[in-house]
């Protein structure tokens, strides 16, 4: 692949240095939280300090975001991003990993829309493997879930 960057910090609402808790499954390794794993201090920098100015103001860009409940504060970091007109941001939500850093699904549903977004939830057609988006009214009562932020609809060129 020539077109991807690795970058070797973690997204967050500040600039500076974080606690990464490492944890045997790597895909559950988070940001300050969890109790008796391994902790390294890492590089945290905010989305738009980190990328920003480097994506032309004309792309489309499409954001997905995983980290273990730190989802809010990615969100955060990343004002600039989500201003920009054809951002798309898929998120990886659910109550209780936000909880650990005192937020909820609400508030990252309240931040979005705030930014001129509507939540979606993406279901895939198990004939053809099309994929069918329903908007969200707000968060959903499961304990963690998919949601595509969009201004638009999910289908439509350019938005």
């Amino acid at each position: 692949i020539r077109n991807v960057t690795v970058l070797t910090t973690a997204a967050g609402d500040y600039n500076g240095v974080a606690t990464l808790r490492t944890h045997e499954h790597h895909g559950m390794s988070s940001i300050g939280a969890g109790a008796g794993e391994d902790a390294v201090q890492v590089p945290m920098s905010r989305l738009d300090d980190l990328v920003g100015a480097s994506i032309g103001e004309d792309l489309p860009l499409f954001v997905k975001i995983d980290v273990e409940g730190y989802e809010l504060p990615v969100l955060r970091g990343m004002p600039g991003l989500l201003a920009r007109p054809s951002t798309r941001v898929f998120v990886e939500v659910g109550d209780p990993l936000a909880s650990a850093y005192g937020a909820r699904t609400q508030d990252i549903f309240d931040l979005m829309a705030g930014h001129g977004y509507r939540g979606y939830r993406a279901r895939t057609s198990p004939i053809g493997g099309k994929v069918a988006f329903t908007p969200l009214p707000g968060p959903l009562d499961k304990f963690t879930y998919d949601v595509l932020f969009s201004r638009g609809e999910p289908g439509s060129p350019g938005r």
